[in-house]
């Protein structure tokens, strides 16, 4: 069966209004995460970038004949169980996450197991539109703390620190849930693996610069505590300490992020250039 067969169309038009009144309240709980953190704002954006991943190979796509596979049914039914723990439990991400994954499976299923496969990408790309990875926040605030005391001793700065709390002649500093930098690790790491699919054919790259994107940000934010403090000790607590300490924030990351796809750039593989380029045309 074609994938633009009336019948497939119509069943599988069917399965995902079912998925929508099942996971109704997961869906808009997402959006409304999406809607008023700046963390995951990026989450309005996942849909459609693996719709466009999965158009700028419309013309396989479209010939592509699909037969229905039951390898997804385990995982679906685990979804399903996941999703009515998390109801139960009152645990929204989990009922999220079950979302997406039901999601990807109820296209495994209809497509089947090669087409699923050749657009495993775009189908796994959707689990970034799920809201998680604030547990990790802790852990960045301490990390954050620990880099910018590190670079304050190099620099000569007197510090002293008491946990979150980071104590120089000039002020008192506190390394807050905004300044652990989850909102940069998050849409570093979203856009890290995005970039690394659309540059490197070869999966160890592709793991490499992952990886890379991971680890950036965090020593980036370090950087950036450590050049608010310096710069707020410096200007006698004048400068960095209000709307500019954010600002400074945003420019610092997009610099960041330029650096980054710099430095990916200049591994980059010359086959999947020649297909953009060929897909373009």
């Amino acid at each position: 069966m074609n994938i633009t067969d009336k019948r497939f169309l119509a069943l599988f038009s069917i399965l995902l209004i079912a998925w929508g009144i099942v996971y109704q309240d997961a869906i808009l709980g997402m959006e409304a995460i999406w809607s008023r953190s700046d963390t995951f704002a990026h989450g309005y954006f996942i849909l459609p970038i693996s719709i466009w991943l999965l158009w700028r190979d419309k013309k396989d796509l479209l010939a592509s004949q699909v037969k229905s596979s039951w390898l997804p049914l385990p995982i679906l039914a685990g979804s399903l169980f996941v999703w009515l723990f998390s109801y139960a439990a009152d645990i929204n991400v989990l009922g999220q996450l079950s979302a997406v994954i039901s999601l990807i499976c109820l296209v495994w299923l209809m497509v089947g197991n090669k087409v699923a496969w050749h657009y495993k990408f775009p189908l796994a790309f959707l689990i970034f539109a799920v809201p998680m990875g604030e547990n990790l926040i802790p852990w960045l605030q301490d990390v954050t703390a620990w880099f910018t005391v590190f670079f304050l001793k190099l620099n000569g700065i007197p510090v002293f620190v008491d946990g979150l709390y980071i104590q120089i002649p000039t002020g008192l500093f506190e390394v807050a849930v905004a300044c652990s930098g989850i909102r940069y690790l998050i849409a570093s790491i979203a856009v890290g693996t995005l970039f690394a699919y659309l540059t490197y054919n070869k999966t160890y790259k592709q793991i490499v610069f992952i990886i890379f994107a991971m680890f950036l940000p965090i020593l980036a934010n370090g950087i950036r505590a450590y050049g608010i403090v310096a710069i707020a000790h410096y200007s006698d607590m004048k400068y960095a300490t209000g709307v500019d300490h954010l600002v400074y924030g945003w420019l610092f990351f997009g610099l960041v992020m330029m650096l980054m796809f710099y430095i990916g750039g200049l591994f980059a593989d010359k086959e999947i250039l020649k297909k953009a380029i060929k897909n373009e045309d």
